[in-house]
């Protein structure tokens, strides 16, 4: 037996090593103390290895079969294998069964490769949007004192930072050039006699925040200061106070709270324009000066080094009474019935009222507490044998509703239901954890078994724990559970409806049900934010947002997630994260909060979540890393309002994506619903967006995505509103299947849609790296099932739901609708290449207007010179260049967004193309 265990065992050991190898090398050239090796998957965050490097050798052991790529990081080095700097250019490193190990993965760091200086580009306080600034930095090897020494090295600005590269060691100075500002040097000062030396050794081999503070029209030295109080001259203690502008450039937005004085203050704020927003709960929202909504306020103009006191008084919040009486066809009160004023939109503060809602008591009457505002009145009985909706004045839809304008106290919103039928059976009991502690605020849902649609009624435990549903009529019940940071309970103690247990109620009946929560279980999500130069970043929100959300089911989350919605954190000092999610699929992101430069980047390095990376966790998750890019700027924006159910919607996450597929862009919604995309290269956009409780919608307010309208981004566009489509909830039948495309391959993040057939959306699911979707809160009955993805074609059916069900889609891609016919036009300067997208080459042809030097160049996302195409002089006419997709050295460049610039009659123009591989 034991020689058996033994041989078991060696197999076992063997077997394993089948599918584990390593990698290992040697770093060479100048020492750097603290380098890390690590090796990863792209996609895949658990597939990720990492070691020291010591004694100049690192060795990666028991990593699973595939193919990786290799990083050395460390102080002032960030390099992949082999030699290159950014991910795309990397080889692969491959570990198969007959090549488990791969040796020889060596890195060199060379003094003269591995010195570089970098820098920011710093508006005080503030910022001038993109493109704003045109100018060049140099790079010097000896003191600039003379008009004959010539920079070494020049960057031209097309974001705000630089980054000179392949630096050896010595001392050097920069200089700042910008058209009609006199040169600055650094340190920011304009006498090159004066300017600080930059040394760079083998101890400081890269010198970062080189920066340049430029002055001007955004000065952030302004301030604004005050105290808050109500109409008694009472201080308004943490009162919110926010302060910004509207679309178009600069964006600027700046809060905080009063404190226990109500006092207040706004510092660093950039010359401009300003709204001064004041929100606090039981009064009315002011803005500036004295108003309720942005569109009255009156504008604050900050100037430099101004200290402006603006002492806003807040008003309370004046409720009316709204009273009524819910009778039967025969004249009878009807109890229980959920009354609710649904704001029609011009309210206080622009529709930012929440609905109100209240039960008839026992004698039919109801009375509502509301603000000023126009209101739609609905009463709702939920009896899922005779369930009826009235709107005011006996109406039976929200569209021919009457609008009530509430401005004093209202009586007769009567409503008058046909025959109410009413029943005496109770459930009722205490609902604990599993400490036997009282759980508080857990909501009880009864659903009929022979209405799946419907839970005929439920209720929300008291401090004690307990609760109860009562006027029950007879039939077979399923009885729910959900509490936050709880998992989702089905009686008797399971957690879908699948195993649930049915309640049989008969009239009269008192049943007792005392449900044990069971807690929810979290994992940690982690990973490192860095910037484009390897340094870490914790000025960034990392968030978590789930990819099956649906209301109704179980946790309200896709069937177990306890209820979370979005989840986010902030990194610490060394850009290391933990964010503690339950098990699901998850969209990882990050935003940063330099609102100069804002960014957002989803995982893994894609710029939207229709190309993010769907990641499972069922388990603890490391490696879910971030790489901000330097940015590239433009002039153009989009940006408009989002509302959900006819009220602004914050956090909302929208998305740009143009129409060649060649750049994608997201944002999130501020309080007001507002959104801006910005820095857009001119082009068509699909715009979407989404939150909790809606589906994906594309703008103007279409589900598919063949309805959807582009935007032309030319400038500022403003107005591009539009409505989110709800999601209702519904059931509890299961739905799943695949969505893959005309070559069977999976599409992730596509939305599969489940409506009925009236269109209300009544659950959704978004597919994961595999195709597969999944939801559990379908509506029993006849629904219309579709999938849909931008740039592919919707694909729909109809099927009776009975039960739980499978579908697969198979979607066709739309291709892409870029153009590249523009003209080019006698006598003024005009760029065009074609074709764009391209591969392996791309002809750049331009017009010259008259005779003259002409500079064509082509450059990187980062702002880098690729390699100078042409630097002559030329007569009037049209010529033609080609661009074989080379660098300087006439090594092949890797695929992604390249830039050519045509300067030539003393104008420059840029032009964005696209290299595919």
């Amino acid at each position: 037996m034991k020689q058996l265990l033994v041989t078991l065992s060696l197999f076992l050991i063997a077997s394993t090593m089948l599918f584990a190898g390593s990698i290992s090398g040697e770093v060479s050239g100048n020492p750097v103390s603290g380098l890390i090796a690590t090796a990863f998957q792209p996609g895949n965050p658990q597939a990720h290895y990492v070691t020291p490097v010591e004694d100049s050798v690192y060795t990666l052991t028991d990593v699973e079969l595939g193919t990786y790529i290799v990083k050395l990081s460390g102080i002032g080095v960030h390099i992949f294998y082999d030699g290159v700097f950014c991910i795309e250019d990397a080889t692969p490193v491959e570990l198969t069964e007959t090549n488990p190990d791969a040796t020889d993965i060596n890195f060199t760091i060379d003094p003269i490769l591995q010195g570089m200086i970098s820098g920011h580009l710093i508006l005080q306080g503030g910022h001038g949007g993109p493109g704003f600034i045109e100018g060049s930095v140099l790079l010097y090897d000896q003191l600039p004192i003379d008009p004959s020494i010539l920079p070494i090295q020049e960057y031209e600005i097309m974001g705000m930072m630089y980054l000179f590269q392949d630096v050896g060691f010595g001392t050097y100075y920069v200089a700042l050039e910008i058209p009609g500002e006199p040169t600055l040097y650094y340190d920011n000062v304009e006498d090159p006699n004066l300017a600080t030396a930059i040394v760079l050794d083998e101890t400081n081999p890269s010198a970062f925040d080189i920066d340049f503070l430029i002055e001007g029209q955004f000065i952030g030295s302004g301030e604004i200061n005050g105290l808050v109080t109500n109409e008694l001259g009472e201080a308004v203690a943490d009162a919110h106070v926010e302060l910004f502008t509207f679309y178009g450039m600069p964006w600027f937005q700046h809060s905080t709270n009063t404190d226990e004085n109500g006092l207040y203050v706004l510092e660093n704020i950039p010359v401009g324009e300003y709204y001064l927003f004041v929100q606090k709960e039981m009064y009315l929202p002011y803005f500036y000066d004295g108003v309720t909504s942005w569109e009255e306020a009156t504008l604050i103009t900050v100037n430099e080094d101004d200290v402006i006191t603006i002492d806003p008084v807040l008003q309370p919040l004046v409720l009316y009474s709204v009273t009524g009486t819910v009778l039967d066809n025969e004249g009878n009160p009807v109890e229980g019935c959920q009354i609710m004023a649904i704001t029609a939109g011009t309210g206080p503060g622009g529709n930012m009222w929440p609905n109100w809602s209240t039960s008839s008591l026992a004698d039919g009457t109801f009375e509502l507490n509301i603000p000023e505002g126009d209101y739609i009145f609905r009463a709702r009985l939920f009896n899922w044998m005779n369930p009826q909706v009235q709107y005011y004045d006996h109406k039976d839809n929200w569209q021919e509703a009457d609008v009530v304008t509430v401005n004093d106290n209202i009586t007769d919103i009567n409503f008058d239901f046909e025959e109410v039928i009413t029943y005496d059976a109770v459930v009722s009991g205490v609902v604990t954890d599993e400490n036997s502690q009282a759980v508080e605020d857990a909501t009880v849902f009864l659903y009929p078994v022979a209405c799946m649609n419907w839970h005929f009624g439920h209720a929300i435990t008291d401090e004690a724990g307990l609760y109860e549903i009562s006027d029950i009529p007879p039939g077979d019940y399923i009885l729910s559970v959900h509490a936050q940071s709880y998992l989702p309970y089905f009686y008797d103690g399971v957690t879908s409806w699948e195993d649930a247990t049915v309640i049989t109620i008969a009239e009269g009946d008192t049943i007792t049900i005392n449900p044990v929560l069971q807690p929810l279980v979290l994992y940690t999500v982690s990973g490192f934010v860095h910037d484009d130069l390897g340094n870490p970043v914790s000025d960034c929100i990392v968030f978590a947002h789930s990819t099956s959300w649906n209301p109704g089911g179980p946790g309200g989350n896709g069937g177990g997630n306890g209820g979370c919605g979005m989840l986010n954190t902030q990194p610490d000092e060394n850009g290391y994260f933990e964010l503690n999610v339950p098990e699901g699929e998850y969209i990882f992101g990050a935003e940063t909060l330099d609102w100069m430069n804002m960014q957002i980047q989803f995982y893994d390095h894609k710029s939207s979540p229709a190309e993010a990376d769907v990641v499972l966790v069922e388990d603890d998750v490391t490696g879910i890393d971030f790489d901000f890019e330097a940015l590239v700027t433009f002039d153009n924006s989009i940006s408009g309002n989002i509302t959900l159910a006819g009220v602004p919607i914050e956090n909302a996450i929208v998305v740009g994506i143009s129409a060649d597929q060649t750049f994608s862009t997201s944002t999130f919604t501020n309080l007001f619903g507002q959104y801006e995309l910005a820095n857009l290269p001119e082009n068509d956009y699909y715009i979407f967006a989404f939150s909790p409780g809606s589906v994906h919608t594309f703008y103007p307010g279409v589900i598919n995505f063949e309805d959807a309208v582009a935007v032309t981004a030319l400038g500022t566009v403003t107005g591009i509103d539009f409505e989110l489509v709800p999601v209702e909830g519904g059931g509890y039948l299961a739905l799943n299947g695949f969505v893959r495309d005309i070559q069977n391959q999976p599409i992730a993040n596509s939305t599969v849609i489940i409506s009925d057939l009236e269109g209300n959306v009544v659950a959704m699911a978004q597919t994961n790296n595999d195709g597969f979707y999944e939801t559990n809160n379908v509506i029993v009955g006849d629904v219309v099932v579709s999938a849909t993805k931008v740039f592919y074609n919707t694909s729909t059916t109809t099927t009776t739901m009975i039960g739980n069900a499978t579908i697969d889609f198979t979607l066709e891609s739309t291709g892409s609708t870029g153009s590249n016919d523009t003209p080019l036009i006698a006598g003024v300067l005009t760029v065009v290449n074609y074709p764009n997208p391209f591969n392996p080459s791309t002809n750049i042809s331009f017009n010259i207007p008259t005779a003259s030097s002409v500079k064509v160049t082509v450059y990187n996302t980062k702002g880098q010179l690729v390699t100078t195409l042409v630097d002559d002089h030329f007569e009037t006419g049209i010529y033609n260049i080609v661009w074989n997709g080379t660098d300087r050295s006439n090594k092949p460049v890797s695929s992604g967004i390249y830039y050519y610039k045509v300067s030539a009659a003393g104008k420059s123009i840029t032009n964005k193309m696209l290299m595919l591989k």
